[in-house]
């Protein structure tokens, strides 16, 4: 019997965006990645108040908890604050792939908040070798990238 692979998806932020958006992206994930895996889908801590010490906490346990390599997914402000939380120390467990879905760019022009700005060097960091899929509308309103 094959065993189950896993899927983590780390939601955006924002009143009701787990309930009203990210549902849906967990459903197309569910099939898109089909039988054989299971996608693990925590609520994170006050989806209102995205500061980065509890999300980043809640999303390194969730990514201890995962029974081997998985991929990994993050949307919107999870997406963004995903990546600080790994750039600022290396998972426990492999990432097959890492999926970031509309990342905002955070600080003057973006996302508010100073405390999870991208670090300097991020290219060299989280792990070397991993695929980075970035997903990102260029009509997207809410989450404009700097180009």
């Amino acid at each position: 019997m094959a065993r189950t692979r896993q899927a983590l998806l780390i939601q955006g932020g924002g009143a009701g965006a787990r309930d009203e958006w990210d549902d849906r992206l967990r459903d197309s994930l569910r099939r898109q990645l089909a039988d054989g895996h299971e996608v693990r889908y925590p609520r994170m801590p006050d989806e209102d108040d995205t500061s980065y010490a509890p999300w980043s906490a809640a999303i390194r346990r969730e990514m201890a908890a995962l029974d081997g390599a998985a991929v990994v997914v993050g949307h919107s402000v999870g997406a963004t604050i995903l990546v600080n939380a790994l750039a600022e120390r290396s998972p426990e467990q492999e990432i097959r792939v890492l999926v970031l879905v509309a990342a905002p760019s955070v600080g003057a022009g973006g996302w508010p908040g100073d405390e999870f700005e991208l670090p300097h060097g991020l290219g060299a960091r989280p792990s070397q070798g991993v695929p980075v899929h970035v997903s990102h509308g260029l009509q997207d309103e809410l989450h404009r990238v700097a180009c």
